[in-house]
Formats: structure tokens, sequence, C-alpha cells
């Protein structure tokens, strides 16, 4: 033990560790460290992955099989961007939903635009039941331009009512 960790008197004081004192102190930090470590954010823009997979698959009709390419997981009650252009360019500041007393669901999201020039964004919202299967068409694509360092607003509400569980915003160019 160092000359830093004794007392006048040479004796340990008692808040010096010995070695493996020290040890087990800094694992349990650790361990507290990596309990308390937040989730991965879910992706914020769909990636597509792998190659294309035979879409003509042998098997019973009835039996879920992969088709096409694998995307990344998409989150619902949440905001989706198209690309990553428009991810970069736009941020999103607020997201609220909530059912109005006459049944239906609202969704409002709060945009900022992240650049010095006006952008222009096309949202829409799909609105899904309690097995995440649609309960109507989407929303038709709404402009919504955003000025410079400013923010821009966006609402839609639901047709259905109480079949509405889960809804999903999608964010593109609105330039398209």
């Amino acid at each position: 033990m160092s000359a830093l960790h004794r007392n006048s008197t040479g004796a340990r004081p008692p808040y010096a560790l010995s070695g493996a004192g020290a040890l087990v102190l800094i694992a349990a930090c650790a361990a507290i460290a990596a309990g308390c470590s937040s989730p991965s954010k879910p992706k914020l823009v769909v990636e597509c992955t792998g190659s294309p997979k035979d879409p003509a698959a042998d098997g019973p009709a009835l039996v879920g099989q992969g088709y096409g390419r694998e995307s990344s997981p998409i989150p619902l009650n949440a905001v989706v961007f198209t690309g990553k252009d428009i991810a970069k360019r736009v941020a999103v500041q607020g997201l609220y939903a909530a059912r109005t007393d006459a049944g239906p669901v609202e969704v409002g999201v709060r945009l900022i635009n992240c650049t010095r020039d006006t952008v222009n964004v096309a949202v829409r919202t799909s609105f899904m039941d309690e097995r995440q299967r649609p309960t109507e068409k989407p929303t038709a694509w709404k402009n919504v331009l955003v000025p410079p360092g400013s923010t821009g607003n966006y609402s839609a509400l639901s047709i259905g009512d109480e079949s509405v569980k889960y809804y999903l915003v999608e964010v593109r160019d609105g330039t398209l």
C-alpha cells in the first residue's frame, strides 16, 4: 500500500480498499452500469437487408414464410422516415395520440426543420387493430412545409374508433 493510503500513525484508514476489495467494487459498479443502460432505440428509417428470397417457396399456403427481402423492425405508435436524407433534414419534436370523446384516435406530430432551407415533407398515418392489421386505408399523403429552423405540424384522425389500437406515421420527402 502506498504512503498516500496510510494515515500519520501508519495505519490504513477505514475507507482504503485492499486490491481484491477494489476489484470487487469495480465489478459491482460495472454490473450496475450494465443493468441501468437503456435499451437500443428502434431505427427511424426502415432498411431492407439481404438479397431477395425466392418468392415461389414450396409448402402449405397457411404457413408463414419469408418472402422477398427482409427489413429492419418497424416500431408501432411511432414516426418512421422513408429515407435517411429526409431524416437528416427534419426531426420529430413531439408525437401525440389520444382517443377523442367520439371514439376515433387523433395523432399529431410536431416536426422541426434542422436546415437553413424550407423543407417540404409528406406525412401519412396507418391505423391498426390489436393484431396489427389495418383498420382502414392509410390516410392520404399530406404535405407540410417546414420553414428553416422552425416547426411544422401534422395531424390525422382515424375513421375507426375502438378497433384502433396502434398507429404508424410515415414521413417522406414532399417533393416526390
